[in-house]
C-alpha cells in the first residue's frame, strides 16, 4: 500500500553499503525501541509496504528509534547516513513489490537480506558459537520474519479483520509462513517441518506480494446482507398482519398455522 516516490537517487544498496548499514545500525541499536538489526529492520519496511494503509515516517520513525528520535544518533551526520540507507533500501524493497513476478528468480524480484548464520557461526569462537546456539536464535530468515511480524503487531488494529470478515481465512493464511519463521526448528509442528526454512522463506516472499493487493480486496469486498429471523408475535399480541386482531385469532389461529 505505501509506494515509494520516484526518485533517480534512490540506487540500490551495493554490498560494501550493506555492510556499513548493519554496522551503523549496531552502532545505534542500544538507543531505540526496535530491535536494529538488518535482518529485521528490511522485513519491518516490507511489512509497512504490505500494509493495510500507507503509513508516513512521522508515524513509523518514532516506532522504531523512540520519540525523540534524533536521540538515537551521536551526530547530524549519523542521523543523515541513516535516512540515506533506509531511504534507499525502501524504494528498493517498494520497487520490487510493485512489479507482479510469477517465479522469484526473475529480475526484479525482491530478494531479503537474510543473515548467513553459517558462516557467522563458523567465524566465532566456541564458546560465543555455544552462546548462540542456546539462544535458539541462528536460523534462517528467523529475523527477517520477527520484522514483518513486528510490524503487523505494531499496528495491529489496522492488520485485524472484523470478527467473522469472509476474508479473516485469507489474511491468516498469508501471513502463516512469517510466523512460522519466527519458531525455532525444535518447536515447529510436523506439518510445518515438512517444508523447509527456504521454502517458507519463499512463501513469504510471495505473500508479501500478495498482501499488497489483498487491502484492495477487502476494500471492495462487499457483504451480503445478513438473513433476519424475525421472532413469532405471542399469541395474545397483536398479529403483524394490520388487522387489529389478535394473532391467536388471526394469523396464529390453528387453522391458518402449517
Amino acid at each position: 500500500m505505501n509506494t515509494p516516490p520516484d526518485n533517480d537517487n534512490c540506487l540500490p544498496l551495493s554490498l560494501d553499503e550493506i555492510a556499513a548499514f548493519a554496522e551503523l545500525l549496531d552502532e545505534i541499536g542500544d538507543r531505540t525501541d526496535f530491535p536494529l538489526e538488518l535482518e529485521a529492520l528490511d522485513r519491518l519496511i516490507c511489512a509497512l509496504h504490505c500494509a493495510p494503509r500507507p503509513i508516513e515516517p512521522g508515524e513509523y520513525l518514532p516506532a522504531l528509534l523512540g520519540e525523540d528520535y534524533m536521540a538515537a544518533f551521536s551526530s547530524a551526520t549519523q542521523c543523515a547516513e541513516f535516512m540515506d540507507f533506509f531511504n534507499r533500501r525502501w524504494h528498493d524493497v517498494g520497487a520490487a513489490l510493485t512489479q507482479p513476478v510469477e517465479d522469484l528468480t526473475e529480475p526484479g524480484a525482491l530478494v531479503p537480506l537474510l543473515n548467513d548464520w553459517e558462516t557467522t557461526l563458523a567465524e566465532m569462537t566456541a564458546e560465543e558459537r555455544a552462546e548462540v546456539t542456546a539462544l535458539e536464535i541462528a536460523y534462517t530468515g528467523m529475523a527477517w520474519a520477527e520484522g514483518f511480524v513486528w510490524g503487523v503487531e505494531h499496528w495491529e488494529d489496522e492488520w485485524t479483520l472484523p470478527a467473522g470478515h469472509a476474508l479473516e481465512d485469507v489474511l491468516d493464511a498469508l501471513l502463516d509462513p512469517f510466523y512460522i519463521l519466527t519458531i525455532p526448528d525444535t518447536e515447529q509442528a510436523t506439518h510445518e517441518r515438512e517444508h523447509t526454512r527456504q521454502e517458507w522463506i519463499g512463501a513469504a516472499i510471495l505473500a508479501a506480494y500478495d498482501l499488497r493487493g489483498f487491502w484492495q480486496r477487502v476494500a471492495d469486498y462487499t457483504p451480503s446482507a445478513p438473513m433476519r429471523n424475525t421472532p413469532n408475535p405471542g399469541r395474545n399480541d397483536i398479529c403483524p398482519c394490520g388487522s387489529g386482531k389478535k394473532f391467536k385469532k388471526c394469523c396464529g389461529a390453528p387453522e391458518k398455522l402449517h
